[in-house]
C-alpha cells in the first residue's frame, strides 16, 4: 500500500515537470531562419605592367620589347600607325572565380609624353597570351573598342583614365576565363608620343565577392511538438 502512493507521488511529479518543460519551451522566442548571413566583401587592387612592348605598322615584323619608350601613332601617312601594349598579370586573383566575383570599378594609369596636342585614346581585352619579345604588327593581341579619349597638349601627360564599364569587363572577363592569366590595355593609334616603359603603367580595380560565406537555416526544437505522456509507469 504505501509503495502504491509512492509510485503515485513519483509519477505526479513526473508529469509536473514535463508540463512545466513544455511551458517554458513555448516561452522561448522563435529564431529566425537563415541566422547566418555574411555580407559581401570589397577589396581594392593596384597592379604594376607585367609586359609592355609597342607594334609598328611600317615594320609590322619588328619586336620592341626592350624599349624604354613605348610609342603610339594615328596615320600619318600609308601604314605608318603605332600602338602601346601593356599587360598586368592577374593569376593571383583567379580564386575569385568561384566566388562569384563582380568588379565595380576598374582604371589604368599611363605616364608618358605627348608630341603632338591631340587626343589620346586607351581600350582593353580580356587576356594577355602575348610576349613582349615577339609580339609584333603582324601578331598583335588586338584590342576592343577604344573606349576613352583625353586631350593632351604637347608636353608630359600623367593620368587615371576614368573607370569605364570596358575596363570593368576586360578584367573580370580574364578572371572568369581559364585560359587567361593575363589583361591587355593599349594605348591605341590615337594622337601621337610614347609611354615610359617598365612600372610606369598601373591598373587599379575593386571587386566585390557575393558569396562569401553560406546561408545556413538554424536547427531548432519546435515546442509545437512537445506532448507529455501521462501514462507513466513507474515499476
Amino acid at each position: 500500500m504505501q509503495w502504491s502512493k509512492i509510485r503515485q507521488h513519483l509519477k505526479a511529479i513526473v508529469v509536473i515537470c514535463l508540463i512545466l518543460l513544455g511551458v517554458y519551451m513555448v516561452s522561448i522566442p522563435k529564431s529566425p531562419q537563415n541566422v547566418i548571413v555574411i555580407e559581401p566583401q570589397a577589396a581594392t587592387v593596384i597592379l604594376t605592367s607585367a609586359e609592355d612592348t609597342w607594334v609598328d605598322e611600317a615594320n609590322p615584323g619588328a619586336t620592341h620589347g626592350s624599349d624604354s619608350k613605348l610609342y603610339f601613332q594615328e596615320i600619318q601617312s600609308s601604314s605608318d600607325r603605332r600602338k602601346a601594349y601593356f599587360k598586368f598579370n592577374l593569376q593571383s586573383y583567379k580564386y575569385l572565380k568561384n566566388r562569384n566575383v563582380s568588379i565595380t570599378s576598374a582604371q589604368v594609369h599611363t605616364a608618358g609624353y605627348a608630341t603632338l596636342s591631340d587626343y589620346i585614346a586607351i581600350a582593353c581585352k580580356a587576356g594577355g597570351n602575348w610576349s613582349e619579345d615577339t609580339m609584333n604588327w603582324t601578331n598583335q593581341w588586338g584590342h576592343g573598342t577604344k573606349y576613352q579619349f583625353v586631350y593632351v597638349p604637347a608636353d608630359t601627360f600623367d593620368i587615371w583614365w576614368d573607370d569605364s564599364t570596358e575596363a570593368r569587363s576586360c578584367v573580370e572577363q580574364t578572371i572568369l576565363n581559364d585560359a587567361y592569366n593575363y589583361v591587355t590595355f593599349v594605348q591605341t593609334d590615337e594622337g601621337r608620343g610614347y609611354l615610359n616603359s617598365g612600372t610606369y603603367q598601373s591598373l587599379k580595380f575593386t571587386y566585390i565577392t557575393k558569396n562569401n560565406g553560406s546561408v545556413v537555416d538554424d536547427i531548432s526544437i519546435s515546442p509545437e511538438k512537445i506532448f507529455v505522456n501521462t501514462n507513466i509507469t513507474i515499476n
